[in-house]
């Protein structure tokens, strides 16, 4: 019984694997891992070299210029009506001047046009009070990974899963536009084995191409045992939308439609979990995506509670896909 079972899985297998290597989205799909993976390894520096701007006047004690310079570009004039006039150009730069005669010595004037983002006003004040500081004293990995591109190729990582499980959801619709899926209604095979097919061919193809868009922008010194036990734990939730899309779409124009409106909810709603304040963090919590993320960026990072992130995103993700697989089953018309 178990040797037939395991034969129509893999003759499922190798169907989708022969059918998805001829469809134009489907490699495309399995291209996107390559060109996300790129796509950061090529920006990142450029946003985390992104250093805030300050304009101070030649009066400015030198050592409140070079504590200025560890964190930021420094540019000089004249005086401080040459700070104002360059403050209140277009970009976001701080002006710094000596405080007028009568305030206590080494006091400094903050000048900003109000525009600029909040942070930035008290920074140069913060930055002159600390002192000069080298910026050589980080830790290498610190400077080399930092926490901006944990959190972006955590975000990556995860919309590779969901790319896979779109790719799964183009198969279906494939199937049904076709009505091969009528074949197997009428076959020996199985809905539990129609779907475990593509849901292991989904699993393999997430941890191959998980790598490439991790390894681009982070390299290959990762804890890969961490990261590919995220990638499982994120497939229940990630592949749903795959299910979703082959039961709600009838042709591709109306699987775009299916996910656009549903892509948001699987691929951007993971973001507030790094924005959200801590007293709104629990509403992220009914949410796979958001634990699946979390314990992407940790696998990345330092590898704390991977199973307790695993666990979780596998608890919350499950029941989306047991709902999904009903749906699909009805759709299908398997017993």
């Amino acid at each position: 019984m178990i040797r037939p079972m395991l034969t129509r899985i893999l003759t499922m297998m190798r169907k989708d694997a022969l059918t998805g290597g001829r469809d134009q989205i489907t490699l495309y799909m399995l291209l996107s891992p390559l060109l996300l993976g790129l796509m950061i390894a090529l920006l990142m520096p450029v946003l985390e070299d992104a250093r805030p701007g300050f304009v101070v006047s030649e009066a400015l004690h030198a050592v409140d210029r070079d504590a200025l310079a560890a964190h930021g570009a420094v540019e000089v004039v004249a005086d401080r009506e040459a700070v104002i006039r360059r403050v209140l150009a277009r970009d976001d730069v701080t002006g710094v001047v000596p405080s007028q005669p009568g305030a206590p010595a080494g006091a400094v004037e903050i000048i900003v046009q109000g525009d600029e983002p909040e942070p930035l006003w008290g920074l140069a004040r913060a930055i002159i009070e600390r002192g000069p500081a080298d910026p050589s004293d980080a830790p290498e990995a610190e400077r080399g990974r930092s926490e901006l591109r944990l959190i972006t190729a955590a975000i990556v990582g995860y919309c590779v899963v969901v790319i896979v499980g779109l790719m799964l959801g183009f198969a279906i619709l494939e199937e049904k536009t076709t009505n091969t899926h009528v074949a197997f209604v009428v076959s020996p095979l199985r809905f539990v084995e129609y779907l475990g097919a593509k849901l292991i061919l989904a699993g393999a193809l997430a941890l191959v191409m998980i790598v490439p868009a991790l390894a681009l922008p982070l390299g290959l010194a990762l804890d890969w045992s961490a990261v590919l036990i995220m990638v499982i734990a994120s497939l229940p939730f990630a592949v749903s939308l795959g299910l979703c899309v082959g039961v709600f779409a009838k042709d591709q124009l109306s699987a775009v439609a299916v996910m656009k409106g549903l892509l948001p909810v699987w691929t951007s709603l993971p973001v507030l979990g790094f924005v959200l304040p801590d007293r709104w963090l629990w509403t992220q919590f009914p949410f796979a995506n958001h634990w699946g993320v979390q314990g992407l960026v940790h696998a990345l990072g330092d590898g704390v509670g991977i199973a307790s992130y695993a666990g979780l995103s596998v608890a919350t993700g499950l029941p989306v896909l047991l709902g999904a697989a009903w749906l699909l089953r009805r759709k299908l018309g398997f017993a």
